[in-house]
């Protein structure tokens, strides 16, 4: 390995959800391979999973405000100039604007991670300024190509898991779909409820907001035949081994134009 980076991550909160763990296991990894790694954000209760070596500074990085936005940019291009870090690692779409903006003033590279299909806006101008852009997968990339630098590349998630791990653990269960995530409209998994009903097998979630799903899936006026086939299992820490053990993965994501 060369020589260590010091490299800022930034990202508006760091509560549950699919950027967050990204981050947190990007930045863990990092840590232990002697990397320095500083975390910029408003805060979260995944702070108590890093690792100990990673360091947290906690500023308003969420705040969809310019003046406020500004205020971060300054102050982070300040302590990055002053402490000689690399890279400035972008996260959400304030955070790019903010870690454009750090880089114009300090002087250090930034980079941009983009994590979902974000509707087609202006919001998206500073990715064409970053060094160079993360998609997590193709159709990502494929969706934000008008807005993504030359140097743009797809990096693909990974199981934390064994491949042995995840090898025959199916057995003699029925056919099952998996959905891991929150229970917001952009996931589109509310729609999906529709062609459940009439149909055998089960669907389980991990849900954050369990019981107003649930009580929507029982509704036996508009979603009948749901209860025994639909099931929340809640806030789970073994994904790995739920995705071992479904037959099928359902992500309907929205579209956005």
């Amino acid at each position: 390995m060369g020589k260590p980076l010091k490299v800022m991550q930034i990202l508006p909160e760091f509560h549950e959800g699919g950027v967050e763990r990204h981050v947190l296991w990007l930045s863990n990894e990092m840590a232990e391979k002697g990397h320095e790694v500083l975390l910029v954000t408003k805060g979260g209760k995944l702070e108590s999973h890093l690792d100990e070596k990673v360091k947290v500074w906690h500023l308003p990085v969420h705040a969809k405000n310019p003046v406020t936005a500004f205020f971060c940019a300054m102050s982070i291009a300040g302590r990055a100039k002053k402490e000689g870090w690399d890279i400035l690692h972008a996260h959400s779409r304030v955070p790019f604007w903010i870690a454009w903006w750090a880089s114009c003033k300090g002087d250090v590279p930034w980079v941009a991670t983009t994590h979902a299909t974000f509707k087609h806006s202006r919001v998206l101008l500073p990715l064409k300024k970053a060094c160079a852009c993360i998609a997590v997968s193709s159709s990502v990339k494929d969706h934000l190509t008008p807005y993504l630098p030359e140097n743009s590349f797809v990096i693909y998630n990974g199981l934390i898991a064994d491949e042995d791990d995840l090898a025959g653990k199916l057995g003699r269960n029925p056919f099952k779909f998996l959905f891991i995530g929150r229970l917001t409209p952009k996931k589109g998994i509310a729609g999906r409820f529709k062609g459940i009903g009439g149909r055998k097998g089960r669907l389980d979630f991990r849900c954050p907001r369990r019981r107003t799903r649930e009580e929507r899936a029982r509704k036996p006026d508009r979603r009948a035949g749901l209860s025994d086939k639909v099931r929340f299992w809640g806030f789970r820490e073994d994904t790995d081994d739920w995705l071992a053990r479904c037959s099928c993965f359902c992500f309907p994501l929205l579209k956005k134009a």
